[in-house]
């Protein structure tokens, strides 16, 4: 019996991207082709993270929205904020300072701490922290100065380079670090000096689901493993999303890259119930449906949130959704803590 021989010849990038506008090929189908030579979970997300943008740009075009009018309403300082019937006073009050892509700090005074704020790769799409930022912060220049920690949501090249945070602990050596393993391994293969290593937590995803709790001087953090956006084809990445209170009590979350599936969700529910955050800082695509809300809203029991990993181009569909975004870096909110007289 003969055997059949064949080669599937592919239509390059720009074909794709087309067919893909057209309604010819459906997204995930155009993604795999493109990323064909070149191929990674990560790349693939981002590349269906991609067609989807250009899905929405082309459908802002075609239907004559005006961008500005959606740029003009967008998140310009304040979270959205919810009446009560009855008189409050602020009891404390932090800045979170936007700086590109998932890199945040979040400070009250007191209490410092940096969410991913070094990596290289913006995948031709998101938000990289400009020179100026990243400079600032390793020279330690206000109001960089005197961070407490440094906190790692995943070890993907848009969220973490290990040579530049091991470049940042040599220069800075009172900042400690919580990160998943996978982050740390890098570290050390990246050159991490074995004096570094009593100022690093590690974090691993155990069987159970459960909350690491790390104490430190002007912070405590709780850490707990949420899979990776794309779930399940990311079951290789630990990603941890981060509950943090500063010495002002006032507390913040940060998502990392969490997938916006609500039974990831649920083996912390009570405890989050418990206590709830004044500001979440979920990705983008949690504003997308109604369960993401959901989830930022009840589940993870925050009383503010914006979203960060916001693309270049913002989505139209983000902008649409009345829900607040950080997308230029330097930009700053305060987040202030009330209570009842």
């Amino acid at each position: 019996m003969s055997q059949l021989n064949f080669k599937l010849t592919l239509p390059n990038s720009v074909t794709l991207r087309r067919m893909f506008r057209a309604g010819l090929v459906s997204c995930r189908i155009a993604a795999y082709a493109m990323v064909t030579n070149a191929v990674g979970a990560h790349e693939l997300n981002n590349t269906i993270a991609m067609l989807y943008a250009d899905q929405e740009l082309t459908s802002n075009a075609e239907q004559g929205y005006d961008d500005g009018k959606y740029l003009s309403n967008s998140y310009t300082g304040n979270t959205h904020t919810h009446e009560v019937n009855h008189q409050t006073h602020a009891v404390g009050k932090a800045t979170v300072v936007y700086l590109g892509n998932e890199a945040v700090l979040v400070t009250d005074g007191t209490s410092k701490v940096l969410f991913d704020p070094f990596f290289h790769k913006d995948y031709g799409r998101f938000q990289r922290v400009p020179l100026a930022l990243s400079r600032a912060m390793h020279a330690g220049e206000p109001p960089y100065d005197d961070i407490d920690a440094i906190l790692i949501s995943h070890a993907h090249g848009d969220h973490f380079s290990a040579e530049e945070v091991v470049q940042y602990l040599q220069q800075h050596t009172q900042v400690q670090l919580i990160a998943p393993e996978q982050a740390i391994v890098a570290l050390k293969n990246a050159g991490l000096p074995q004096a570094a290593l009593q100022r690093i937590h590690g974090l691993k995803v155990a069987f159970e689901p459960a909350i690491s709790k790390i104490i430190l001087p002007d912070l405590t953090v709780q850490a707990m493993p949420i899979p990776h956006a794309g779930w399940p084809s990311f079951q290789d990445v630990d990603n941890f999303i981060y509950r943090v209170e500063l010495a002002s009590s006032i507390s913040v979350m940060h998502l990392g890259d969490a997938d916006d599936k609500t039974q990831h969700f649920l083996p912390f529910q009570t405890p989050l119930k418990e206590q709830p955050t004044h500001l979440g800082m979920p990705p983008f695509w949690f504003f997308y449906s109604e369960e993401g809300q959901h989830i930022v809203d009840n589940i993870l029991n925050t009383k503010n949130s914006i979203a960060i990993h916001v693309p270049v181009a913002v989505p139209r569909k983000l902008r649409a959704s009345g829900r607040a975004y950080f997308s230029e870096p330097g930009k700053q909110i305060e987040v202030v803590a009330e209570d009842a007289n």
